[in-house]
Formats: structure tokens, C-alpha cells, sequence
């Protein structure tokens, strides 16, 4: 019997280990290593010995099997190594090799699943299917991918399926269950899950999944003893503290309650949902005290979590503190609550802070269902009016006259309101009828200034109020008024002057500070600015006017996290705002979060506000996100052919180096430079347009050039690297690496391999190969590559080839050096046939160098190919090669083949 089917036989009769040994006791006397190998790995697999299996099967390809089989096995004892992207490579070349089979496919996507790629998986399960439409645990991988892939009504079919064909393994029996959770279905997971715990009564899952599926059908009562059972099992189980604490506070017990969440947070739960459980508990314990910081603490974990924003917005309110409440309350809204108590309490707090536009928004939606609606329609009428919705107040203040129709203030606010709707004749007659609230003539011409001021005719104004101060009226509206005119026709020195005698006549409000700030803000005295913003927040004022205008002077004094808040909590009151989304992209891209930046200058594009400074930061934050060819789109929007700004230059030049098109960059950069001559990063890339075109001499200059200006970056350094390298001056390459590294990158791969492209050339092989092997996250075929070259150089060719042929199995399009490297390493072993194979691609890809003629020298001359050795030795030596095997193969090349020395008779 041949040994082949003495090891088949011994396999096929399960005695694995006698297998092994009868083939180890035989290698002497198998001819084929690479079937030796393949088997011996195969069946070190069957028994488990993965690692020692994967070595064998290894050692098999590397002698030249390359079959399914063998690609096949290797995937598989990967992935029982847990290495499963490395047995991914194997079984996709075995699939190339022409595998087509159910086994292949399941294996696919098991693997799949290890690596969270659910829907890839899924396509290869469906694969094994079509072998086997009856393969229950194929259906159960699929669903068990669908519930990955949040799609749970799928998968509940596929589970199905895979039970109605008796695969009910206790895993697929709970995902299931799971499943039916998942899509609400609670009674039919019950029925499993009380079907299960029969036969496994001391599953934990099960226990849970049971108490808290209890729990949601509203029978706490059941679920107490599976919740109770699992706790008791194992009292270190966070969530099942979690659900059984739930449990006794649905059957309003929060005293046995809070024991169990206090356990669960000590065992190491630390989400915003068990403080929030907490502070529920604490509320149904009437302890609103210690509430409140189980709220607040919950926000901090969870800023979102709607339950504490609403809990802790109404407990504030219950203490008077509108302010706070407030944004809470905006952001419960924003999350999804939408109840009358929420817009009541929103109306009440807008308005308590004077923020009326925002009042009548909530108090509209608050009216119909408000259980006081005289309160809620004098509130609406008042904050419509102070908000500048004159028509819509009108209509309440005219019924609320017909209910009381001696109401000065009533009548004042119809005339105030008339005013500024230009019906001057009618709004003189309700003063007349106010005159009792106060109402005088003088504030007549004050209106009139005013209504001018709505306008936009500001000097106008200016003359109306002037009239007003010459009939009396010198107070601190009057001079707040001229202020305002006088800001809107940019005299800020004369408006700040105005608000200092509106200031001194006792005008110390919110108006007056955020006045003064507009003003400072225009002449750039940001910190100034900002004072006064603070001055009118500490009076309450909380609008959407003042988050912009903080929002705007925190971005000029660099404080960009602060504009970045300010200017989404404006978004958020008014998502319209063209400008404020430009001013948030502004700050996001500042902060380095440059997709959510461009998102936002895309808004702002979308709202018609795209003007040239938001146009130059929308290029800027394109250039961040490498996306090259739409930020040139954007700088062509800057009149780029004719632009005098040196940074749209400098740009266009560095963008177009990223789409390698340096030889136009070259012509923007000098542009640049021309108008800003000492411009470092200017010089530095136009070094780099240079190298790219292989211009390698001016480029060394154009680096130089702006390292001597001062360039504080190592990237220059590492630029002048590259191309030293390029012009094979390795010692000046080697001086420039250290410095092309920052401090803390200075053991990066990036750096070891540098030092290592160097190193090599210099002939420090060892050296270059210690730098290699610190070179772990560069690519791997050209870490390969490099090894094997520098073993090569070395004359370590078994060393060489080993990595040459790693190398191999990596490139999917393999370079003519590399198979003329592999050729030459085969030579040097004496595989002269495998050499030969690998040399004769090499020319066929067009691989021609004066290295590889004389490679091709010495197989030929090796191989006995007499006329051809001659024909590459003296091409090799004509472009300077020499060696002292030259020189041998040279003479016996040219010594006549067959001729005898001596003549006999």
C-alpha cells in the first residue's frame, strides 16, 4: 500500500494521531515535500495543532502547492487561530483558485462575522445555501447577522427557518428570542424563553431576558422571581440588579428599589441611566433635594437623555430659576418631548428672561390646551407685540379691549403697536384715549424716530429724535436711540459716546451693554465686547442676538469650543441663519473637526451666505479632508487667474501638488511669493512641486530656502529626505531623517523606514534591517521587499528568498524587480528552473536595468545557455558592471565549447 492511502485510510478510520505518526515516520521516503507538508498540516488541524498545523501548510505552499485545498486549509486553521482577516486573504484565493463549494462559502462567512462585515457575510451563507437549501445553521448565521445589522425583522425570519429544520442549538433558540424583543413581539418571545428556562433553569440570559420581558408586559409581579433567581445566582450581574430594582419600582416599592441601582452603580455601572433611575426613586421618596444632583449628574454622563433634562428643567423652574431651566427644557424639545406641560412652561420661562419672540412661539402652542387662558392670552399679546408681531398682537389686544375697554395699557400697547406698523393716524388717537396711563405728546416724535429707525433711515431718525430732545425729552432712551442710529450708519465712536450719557442718566440694562458690545465688536476690541455681553447675560438676557455676538467674540479671541457652543445653540433656535452656520463651520474647522466644519459652510451655502472669507475657510477645511479637486473648485470661485491674495495663491499651489499637477502649482506659488517674499511654507511647497516633477535639484533648493527663513516643521526635513534618496546622496538623506520626525515620532514606522531606504544603499544592511524590523505599520510587501533585498546583498539568500516570496504572495500585480529579484535569489540557490520562470516575466513586463542584464548574465551562464550569457554579459559590462564572476564566466564563455588541447593519433 502506498503511504498516501495508508494515511488516507488511517484518517477515514479516525485514528488521526496514528496518521501523524506513521506519516512523520515516513518523510525519508516521500519524494513530494509540498504533499508531505499539505498532509502533515492537515492533519496537525484534525488534531487541533493549529499553530504547528499552519506551519507545515505554510512550508507546503512556500514549495510550490498552490491549490484550493491547500489555501482552503489555511484559511481554516487561521481562523481557529482567531486571526481572521489573514484567513479572510486564504479562503478569497482559494475561491480565485476555482473553489465552489458549500463548505468554502460557510466558511466565508463565518469568518465575516468574526470581522463585524454582517451583510458580506450574509451574501456567502445565501452561497452555501444554493447547495443545501435544507442547511438549518446557514439560516441561523444569516439571522444572527440581520439582528448585528439592525434589522430584526429578517432575521426573525431566517431564525425561524432555521428551526423549523431542527437546528436548535440553545445560541440560535435565544437569538430567537432576542429577535422577537426586538420587534416587539414580547409573548412569543415569553413562550420560548419559558419553554428554555425548563430545560436550563440556572441560565443567567434567561433569567434576565425573562424578568425583563415581564417587566415590559407590565407584570412585574412574574418577573420578580426569574429577576430575583438571577440575582441570587449571581449577585455580581450589574444588569440583573439593574431589572430587578426596575421591577420593584413599577410595583412601587422605591425604598427595595434603590438598594439594587445603588449595587448596580457600585458594581461598575456608570451611564446616565442608572442616575436617573436614582433620582426617580429619590422623587417617589419625596427627596427632591437629592434629586436634583442624580439629574445633573446624569446630564453630565448624558448630556441627551431627555428624562434628566425634564426632571432637572422642572425642578429648577420649582425653585425660580428660569435662566437655567431653560435650555434644558429647549433641549428636551430638540430630543423628542412634545407635551402642553413642556410649551406652558417654555412660554413662562421665555418670557420671565425677555425673550419674546420665543415666549409667543410656546404660548401658541400652549393656548388650547392651558387651563388658564385669560393669563395665557394677555402673555401672548405682550410678548407678540415686545417680539415685533404687531398685526398678530393687535388681534389679541383688540379682544382683550372689548373685555375691558378703559385698559390703558392695553390701549398703549395697540398704539405702540400701530406705529410700527405705519398707521400713525390711528395710534395718535389711542394715545389720546392712554393719556391716563401716561401716554404724552412727546413720545409721539419718539415713535416717529423710531418708525424710521424700522426703516433703515437712520439719519432721518437721527433728525427725529434731535426734534424730541429739543422739545424736552433728554433721558436714556432718547441718547440709547441716537446710539442705535448711529451704530446702524457705522459711527461707532459717536454711538459709544451716546451710550455713555444714556449710561449716566441711569440706562443700565440689557440694551444699553449689548449695544455697547455690537459697537466694540465693530472696532475688533473683542475683550471689551465681551464684558459687556456678560453684563447683559447677567441681566438675563438670553436671546438668540446675544449667543451669536458671544459667539462671534469668542471665535475672535481664538476661543473656539465656546463659539462652537454658542453658534449651535443658535442653530438650533434658527436653523435658517446662513451666517451662523458659516460662523460654526468657522469654529469646527478650528477645532480640527473638519467633516462636521464643511457640513455646516455647506448650510450656509444653501441659505445664499457665501461670501469670500467663508469661501476661503470652505477651501481651507477641503484641503483638511483631502479632497483636492472640490477645494480648487472653491478657490476658482476667488477669481483665481487674476487674485492679488498671496493665501489663495500659496493654496491653489499646494492643491494642486495633492492632485499631482505640480507643474501648474509651481506658477501659483511663485505668484504667492511675489507678493509675500517671506513666506517660509510658500518656499518649502514649491520645493515640493519641484520633487514631484523630478526637478530634484531645484527642489533641494526651494526646501532649503525656507528652512533658512525660519520654518518651524519637521515636514521640510523629511521632504529633503525623499528627495536626497531620489538622488541617491544617502548620507545627506540619512542627516535630514532624524530631523523630519517630531520628538514623539521618532520610533514610527514611517521613520524606521526611511532610515532603512538609506541605510541599505550605504551598505549597513544589518542596520537597515534592525530599522525594517521597527517598521511594523508600514506596507507589508514592501517590507518584504526591502528585507529580502538586504538579506540578499548580504548573500543570505535563503533568507532572501523567504521574504521575496512573502512579497510575491502579497502583490497582487507583481513589479518587474521584484520577479528579477526572485529569479536572481533562485539562481544563487541553484533552482536555476524556478529562476529561470520568474526571470523570463521579468523582461516580459519590460524590465530593463543594467543590474538585472547581468542577472540575466549569470543564469544563463549557469544554465548553460551559452550565446545568451554572452550577449547579457557584455551589455552588462558595457554599462559598468564588473565582478570576479564576470570575469570567470567571461573566460570560460569565450573558451570554445568541445575543443581538445592535444592531438592524438
Amino acid at each position: 500500500m502506498k503511504i498516501e492511502e495508508e494515511i488516507q485510510k488511517l484518517v477515514d478510520e479516525d485514528q488521526i494521531q496514528q496518521a501523524l505518526l506513521t506519516l512523520d515516520a515516513n518523510e525519508a521516503k516521500i519524494h513530494d515535500k509540498a504533499w508531505y507538508y499539505s498532509e502533515r498540516g492537515w492533519i496537525l488541524g484534525m488534531l487541533e495543532r493549529y499553530q504547528e498545523a499552519f506551519w507545515s501548510l505554510s512550508k507546503a505552499s512556500s514549495l510550490g502547492q498552490d491549490d484550493a485545498g491547500l489555501l482552503s486549509q489555511l484559511g481554516w486553521v487561521l481562523n481557529k487561530m482567531e486571526m481572521h482577516e489573514s484567513a479572510l486573504d486564504y479562503l478569497n484565493q482559494a475561491e480565485k483558485k476555482g473553489r465552489d463549494d458549500a463548505w468554502l462559502y460557510r466558511e466565508k462567512g463565518w469568518t465575516l462575522t468574526q470581522l463585524d462585515k454582517y451583510e458580506e457575510a450574509i451574501g456567502y451563507f445565501e452561497e452555501a445555501l444554493y447547495f443545501d437549501q435544507t442547511d438549518g445553521w446557514c439560516h441561523a448565521q444569516i439571522g444572527f447577522c440581520y439582528n448585528r445589522m439592525e434589522q430584526p425583522d429578517q432575521a426573525l425570519n431566517e431564525l425561524k427557518k432555521a428551526l423549523t429544520m431542527n437546528y436548535r442549538d440553545l445560541w440560535v433558540m435565544k437569538e430567537y428570542a432576542w429577535s422577537c424583543s426586538r420587534v416587539n413581539r414580547l409573548e412569543d418571545e415569553l413562550e420560548v424563553l419559558q419553554e428554555l428556562i425548563k430545560e436550563n433553569p440556572e441560565d443567567l440570559w434567561l433569567l434576565n431576558e425573562l424578568g425583563f420581558c415581564c417587566n415590559s408586559l407590565d407584570h412585574p409581579d412574574q418577573a420578580q422571581s426569574y429577576l430575583e433567581k438571577s440575582v441570587a445566582l449571581n449577585d455580581q450581574d450589574i444588569w440583573s440588579h439593574c431589572e430587578l430594582a426596575r421591577c420593584y419600582a413599577m410595583q412601587g416599592k422605591p425604598e427595595t428599589a434603590l438598594p439594587h441601582f445603588l449595587q448596580a452603580k457600585a458594581l461598575g455601572r456608570d451611564d446616565a441611566w442608572i442616575e436617573v433611575q436614582i433620582g426617580y426613586v429619590k422623587e417617589d421618596m419625596n427627596l427632591p433635594e437629592e434629586a436634583i444632583p442624580q439629574f445633573e449628574l446624569a446630564l453630565q454622563k448624558d448630556p441627551d437623555n431627555i428624562a434628566a433634562l425634564s426632571h432637572l428643567a422642572y425642578q429648577l423652574s420649582q425653585k425660580g430659576d428660569s435662566k437655567q431651566a431653560l435650555p434644558l427644557l429647549e433641549k428636551a424639545l430638540s430630543l423628542g418631548r412634545d407635551d402642553g406641560w413642556l410649551y406652558a412652561q417654555l412660554g413662562y420661562d421665555y418670557s420671565e428672561v425677555n425673550d419674546y419672540d420665543k415666549a409667543v412661539q410656546y404660548y401658541e402652542k400652549a393656548a388650547p390646551i392651558h387651563n388658564d387662558p385669560f393669563w395665557v392670552k394677555t402673555q401672548l399679546g405682550w410678548n407678540l407685540a415686545a417680539g415685533g408681531h404687531k398685526e398678530e398682537a393687535l388681534e389679541v389686544y383688540f379682544k382683550l379691549l372689548e373685555e375691558q375697554p378703559e385698559n390703558g395699557w392695553v390701549l398703549a400697547q395697540i398704539a405702540w403697536n400701530q406705529v410700527r406698523m405705519d398707521q400713525l393716524e390711528s395710534a395718535r388717537e389711542n394715545y389720546s384715549k392712554a393719556l391716563a396711563t401716561g401716554i404724552h405728546e412727546i413720545w409721539i416724535w419718539s415713535d416717529c424716530a423710531w418708525l424710521h429707525h424700522r426703516l433703515g433711515a437712520y439719519d432721518q431718525e437721527l433728525e427725529y429724535l434731535q426734534k424730541a430732545q429739543e422739545m424736552g425729552r433728554d433721558d436714556d432712551w432718547l441718547h440709547y436711540r441716537k446710539a442705535d442710529a448711529y451704530s446702524q450708519l457705522d459711527r461707532y465712536d459717536e454711538a459709544l459716546s451716546e451710550l455713555d450719557i444714556a449710561e449716566q442718566k441711569g440706562k443700565q440694562d440689557i440694551e444699553l451693554y449689548s449695544l455697547r458690545a455690537w459697537n466694540y465688536g465693530r472696532q475688533r476690541k473683542n475683550e471689551a465686547a465681551m464684558e459687556q455681553l456678560k453684563k447683559a447675560q447677567e441681566l438675563g438676557r438670553d436671546d438668540l442676538w446675544i449667543i451669536n455676538e458671544i459667539g462671534w467674540n469668542q471665535i475672535q479671541l481664538d476661543n473656539y469650543e465656546e463659539g462652537r457652543q454658542l453658534f449651535e445653540r443658535s442653530i438650533e433656535q434658527d436653523p435658517e441663519d446662513g451666517w451662523a452656520h458659516a460662523q460654526l463651520g468657522y469654529a469646527l474647522s478650528r477645532l480640527k473637526r473638519f467633516d462636521e466644519a464643511l457640513a455646516e459652510m455647506e448650510k450656509a451655502k444653501q441659505l445664499n451666505f457665501e461670501e469670500p472669507w467663508n469661501l476661503r475657510e470652505t477651501a481651507w477645511i477641503l484641503s483638511q479632508l483631502s479632497r483636492y479637486q472640490e477645494e480648487l473648485s472653491v478657490l476658482e470661485k476667488l477669481n483665481l487667474p487674476e487674485t492679488e491674495d498671496r493665501w489663495v495663491l500659496g493654496e491653489a499651489g499646494y492643491c494642486l501638488n495633492q492632485l499631482d499637477r505640480s507643474e501648474e502649482a509651481i506658477g501659483y506659488l511663485k505668484r504667492s511669493i511675489k507678493l509675500k517674499p517671506d513666506n517660509a511654507w510658500t518656499y518649502c511647497q514649491l520645493g515640493i512641486s519641484y520633487k514631484n516633477i523630478d526637478q530634484l535639484e531645484e527642489a533641494v533648493a526651494s526646501l532649503k530656502k525656507g528652512l533658512d527663513m525660519g520654518y518651524a516643521d519637521s515636514w521640510p526635513h523629511y521632504q529633503l529626505a525623499v528627495v536626497y534618496n531620489r538622488m541617491e546622496k544617502y548620507e545627506e538623506a540619512l542627516k535630514e531623517v532624524p530631523l523630519g520626525f517630531d520628538e514623539e515620532e521618532k520610533d514610527c514606522s514611517d521613520y524606521h523606514w526611511m532610515m532603512a531606504r538609506n541605510l541599505g544603499p550605504m551598505g549597513e544592511h544589518r542596520e537597515a534591517i534592525v530599522h525594517l524590523r521597527k517598521a511594523k505599520d508600514h506596507d507589508e510587501a514592501s517590507l518584504y521587499e526591502e528585507f529580502g533585498w538586504n538579506y540578499s546583498e548580504m548573500e543570505l539568500y535563503d533568507k532572501a528568498l523567504d521574504y521575496f516570496q512573502r512579497a510575491y504572495h502579497l502583490r497582487q500585480e507583481k513589479s518587474g524587480w521584484l520577479l528579477a529579484q526572485l529569479g536572481c535569489t533562485e539562481d544563487r540557490l541553484g533552482h536555476h528552473p524556478k529562476a529561470e520562470a520568474y526571470l523570463k516575466e521579468a523582461l516580459k513586463k519590460g524590465y530593463d536595468t543594467p543590474w538585472f542584464h547581468s542577472v540575466l548574465a549569470y543564469h544563463y551562464w549557469k544554465t548553460d545557455q551559452r550565446e545568451e550569457a554572452l550577449k547579457w554579459l557584455k551589455i552588462a559590462k558595457a554599462e559598468g558592471r564588473d565582478s570576479e564572476w564576470m570575469a570567470q564566466a567571461q573566460k570560460e564563455l569565450e573558451k570554445p565549447k568541445g575543443v581538445k588541447l592535444f592531438k592524438g593519433k
